[in-house]
């Protein structure tokens, strides 16, 4: 993955966890589906904590990765359905993402907010593209 910082006059700041651009060529690129916070058992992780379901919507995507012999380090794109309650959270869904994603070349990323998620009781929805070179 190469990320390209694109020419700054047209930013106020540079991004903080996120790259604007991200280029990939040759190899293969992978889709993760939107992984909500659940667990093996399918049982709701951390109902009413955004940070709790952060956390286990990133295991659930890092499984799903070593599923197909990648890493974080292999994510190019995240993108995040999140309930409307996900402002107060930023912070902490920051921090998060942060201990999953390749600091040093970040995804690309994404957030939407929704007034409400399919399944009962979620508050994150998040997929993944990820891009291998073999």
């Amino acid at each position: 993955m190469t990320v390209t910082e694109p020419s700054t006059r047209f930013l106020a700041q540079a991004p903080h966890g996120f790259s604007n651009v991200v280029e990939v060529s040759g190899g293969r690129l992978v889709f993760i589906t939107g992984q909500m916070a659940l667990d093996a058992a399918g049982s709701l992780v951390g109902p009413g904590d955004f940070e709790a379901q952060f956390e286990q919507a990133f295991r659930n995507i890092e499984s799903q990765l070593a599923v197909v012999g990648a890493t974080f380090d292999n994510v190019v794109k995240i993108s995040v359905l999140a309930e409307e309650g996900f402002v107060e959270s930023a912070h902490k869904f920051g921090e998060v993402r942060d201990r999953f994603v390749n600091t040093t070349n970040p995804p690309a990323s994404a957030i939407v907010l929704t007034p409400r998620l399919v399944h009962p009781g979620a508050l994150v929805d998040i997929s993944a593209i990820a891009h291998l070179t073999e």
